[in-house]
């Protein structure tokens, strides 16, 4: 790269947003471990093999998937859950209930608020009273959804085509 390298490049980005995942593709394999510095997820050499960078963004994206995390208020506490555990969120007027694999929190807050902070490739919401987690999904039909836990969640009859390929890109990108 004209004017400044990688490593440079990538000092900046973290100055920026530290979260940023970094791939390095270079023909100089010592900057490898320069690349570890910045934090760089994975270092592959050129010629760029495509199978390669694409095992880097699957093995990314289960990593992304399974390390995200939500806060929301508790009382006096800010809580911060894995995204990973909560298995749904059930929304009553103002109110929801967030239920995890242990326990579960009762919060003021709109399931439209909690549905911008969650990931649309994790979470789905087949109902306006409802967001699911498509890893404890156990089954589904038309009209309802069973979960891992035995609850049943009912499918509003527009979303279930769309209930289907969410559930289909889930199983693609979770391996």
């Amino acid at each position: 790269m004209p004017g400044m390298n990688g490593i440079e490049t990538s000092r900046l980005i973290r100055n920026i947003n530290p979260s940023v995942p970094v791939i390095f593709l270079t023909s100089h394999r010592e900057y490898a471990l320069e690349g570890y510095e910045v934090d760089a997820f994975r270092y592959l050499e050129k010629p760029l093999q495509v199978e390669k960078l694409e095992k880097a963004l699957n093995d990314y994206n289960k990593l992304w998937m399974q390390s995200g995390r939500v806060s929301f208020q508790d009382g006096e506490n800010t809580v911060l859950v894995n995204w990973a555990e909560i298995q749904y969120v059930h929304s009553e007027n103002v109110y929801i209930h967030i239920y995890l694999e242990q326990g579960k929190y009762l919060i003021r807050k709109r399931i439209s608020e909690m549905e911008t902070q969650m990931p649309k490739k994790i979470f789905f919401k087949p109902h306006r009273s409802y967001l699911i987690n498509l890893g404890f999904v156990s089954s589904f039909d038309g009209k309802k959804i069973i979960m891992k836990n035995s609850y049943k969640i009912p499918v509003s009859r527009g979303k279930r085509e769309e209930l289907k390929a969410a559930v289909l890109n889930y199983l693609r990108i979770s391996g």
